[in-house]
């Protein structure tokens, strides 16, 4: 072995150490023995990522996406300075947060160093996948650990409830076909093979909207849309969201149309009693529309809407969370970011992009994403404004 194979795989042990700590299933984190040591384990992550930003920082730019997440925590910080919710709990959002991002932006220095840090979501996202499965048949009724230690009916398995399970495997399908196409230029069987385990297990687990959220994304990713096409695509998904939000969870839309629809999935037309989250939040955030409640931990949450995992709508979530400034800065920054598909090339780079974030507009309706910001974010404010950098790396 030469000098420089065993640099490179000491390289790539280092990004697998820093991802690692920042990409840990609900399971694990909940591990009474193990949560010490993922805790220094976290300590010891951020403080290499800051490193390595600090040391390159004269080399950085400040693109459209760090500007929208600097002013979002700004919003964030305000609304929890005015509603008294400053506390440990926001402190450790923020080093997530500002962890995961410059961990994604740390990772566009180089095409060595970003497949270094995407191989290693590759090698983690399979390997919880098929732990995930196995549980899911060993164990149909969930796993007994959570049922013992915490309070929830819902059937529980390695990466939480089930709806858990897509807020992990999408960013994890995302840097994993990132990597793929930049090193191969193609998406190998091996990567199909992983889509199709998440298939799998969001049928096993009857994740419904999870499915649709990956059904956008595999479509997407399959066909071979054009320039423009992959602009209205991103824009319509958003588009639908914005309305289907609208007049669903705010003018409470029913019809037997809709009812025969989601009894088709085995859903009621109170999509599983949200309607009642989606209430109460709607007449939260009328007491305080500008400025929201700041950022709340689960027992806030549950004491406001009525759910430790908030209002199961993102767009609810945000203006609990930041009022009406925050929700107008979200979709400006999402609208603004369309252009970016206008003037790059629509390859198999541009669709793993846009099948991603298409998959979470359609996914924000009826699903809370608020804990896993920092996921979203990074596709969203840093690969996505940084796609002519990407597209270098795959040419």
């Amino acid at each position: 072995m030469t000098r420089s194979s065993v640099k490179v795989n000491l390289k790539l042990v280092l990004s697998f150490f820093i991802v690692y700590p920042l990409f840990i299933p609900d399971y694990v984190k909940q591990i009474t023995f193990l949560s010490t040591s993922h805790n220094i384990m976290f300590i010891i992550s951020f403080l290499l990522i800051i490193c390595i930003y600090v040391i390159r920082l004269s080399s950085r730019k400040l693109n459209t996406g760090i500007i929208f997440i600097l002013l979002y925590f700004l919003i964030v910080i305000i609304s929890s300075v005015l509603n008294g919710t400053v506390n440990y709990h926001l402190f450790s959002y923020f080093a997530y947060n500002i962890g995961f991002i410059l961990l994604i932006t740390n990772a566009l220095h180089s095409r060595k160093e970003l497949l270094n840090y995407f191989f290693s979501f590759y090698l983690l996202t399979y390997l919880y996948v098929i732990i995930n499965l196995l549980v899911t048949f060993i164990y149909p009724e969930g796993l007994s650990y959570f049922k013992d230690n915490i309070n929830n009916t819902s059937a529980r398995y390695f990466f939480g409830n089930v709806n858990t399970t897509i807020k992990y495997v999408l960013p994890g399908l995302c840097f994993a076909l990132i990597y793929d196409a930049i090193k191969f230029k193609r998406l190998r069987k091996r990567s199909w093979f992983l889509l199709l385990l998440t298939w799998i297990t969001l049928i096993k687990t009857w994740a419904v909207t999870a499915m649709f959220g990956l059904l956008v994304f595999t479509f997407i990713i399959v066909n071979k849309i054009g320039k423009k096409q992959g602009f209205y695509t991103y824009l319509a998904s958003l588009i639908s969201s914005i309305i289907l939000t609208i007049f669903l969870v705010i003018f409470n839309y029913k019809s037997d149309v809709l009812a025969r629809f989601l009894l088709f999935f085995k859903k009621d037309i109170t999509f599983s009693t949200r309607d009642i989250l989606w209430e109460n939040v709607i007449n939260r955030i009328k007491l305080s529309p500008i400025w929201g409640y700041g950022y709340q931990v689960k027992d806030g949450l549950g004491y406001y809407i009525g759910n430790n995992s908030g209002a199961h709508n993102y767009y609810l979530d945000i203006l609990f969370r930041g009022g009406i400034l925050l929700l107008v800065l979200l979709i400006i920054s999402l609208v603004f970011l369309s252009r970016i598909f206008l003037t790059e090339k629509n390859n198999l780079l541009t669709r793993i992009l846009i099948g991603t974030v298409s998959a979470y507009f359609i996914m924000w309706i009826t699903e809370p994403f608020n804990s896993f910001e920092y996921y979203m974010f990074s596709i969203y404010f840093v690969l996505i404004p940084n796609l002519d950098q990407l597209q270098k790396y795959y040419k």
